[in-house]
């Protein structure tokens, strides 16, 4: 039982995760958008300092820069300056000789700007990685729609070319059925070949017209 219900909470946990991701992706108030990146980095600043009163040093860099990387990617590049703004002040004064100071000494100092430059990376790494994910997002959107209307085009031509075809085996039987009789009734047996011929010509041109369909929206693809 333990092993069908674990199926059930991944995809559960997965759904979850996603529906969350589309709604920070959707952020579009600049209040929330600019919020977003002055509470990551409040939280990224106060798990560090609780992280270094338990005597675990170093992980305010990799914290920080987490904070920025959400920022980024949840709400774009000017929220990001923001939150690298923020976490290089924060760095400065909680975590660069002297504490609690603005003040950089020229010890500290390469360490400070490492900080900053390794801020800027990721912040243009998952700003490129958001670019990306939005056009695919887009062209997914764009695929699913173009998918339910060529899922249309298709159920009409199918409807439509079903006819002609009908009509040719209708009027095939009855032509075999007047020309099999003891005496053939060839006008009839004629009219139908007639109305068979015409039926073929009738699903040739929806065959065409169906051919140049999908050439169009080939070309519209490329």
């Amino acid at each position: 039982m333990a092993d069908l219900a674990q199926p059930s909470i991944n995809a559960g946990a997965r759904s979850f995760l996603a529906r969350w991701d589309r709604r920070f992706h959707s952020l579009q108030s600049r209040v929330a958008r600019y919020g977003l990146a002055i509470v990551s980095v409040t939280v990224a600043l106060g798990l560090s300092l609780a992280l270094q009163y338990y005597q675990f040093r170093g992980v305010e860099v990799p914290v920080l820069t987490l904070a920025i990387a959400v920022t980024t990617w949840y709400a774009g590049n000017g929220p990001a300056v923001v939150a690298i703004i923020l976490s290089s002040l924060c760095f400065d004064y909680f975590f660069t000789e002297p504490y609690y100071s603005l003040e950089i000494t020229s010890r500290d100092l390469p360490y400070f700007f490492t900080f900053v430059i390794w801020g800027l990376i990721v912040a243009a790494f998952s700003a490129v990685r958001r670019h990306v994910e939005e056009g695919l997002r887009q062209a997914q959107e764009e695929l699913a729609k173009r998918a339910v209307e060529l899922h249309a085009i298709n159920s009409m031509l199918t409807h439509e070319i079903n006819q002609p075809l009908q009509a040719v085996v209708a009027n095939a039987h009855a032509a075999l059925r007047w020309l099999s009789n003891e005496r053939p009734n060839f006008d009839e047996a004629r009219a139908a070949l007639k109305a068979i011929v015409s039926a073929g010509h009738r699903a040739g041109e929806i065959a065409r017209s169906l051919h140049s369909t999908f050439k169009k929206e080939s070309q519209r693809d490329l």
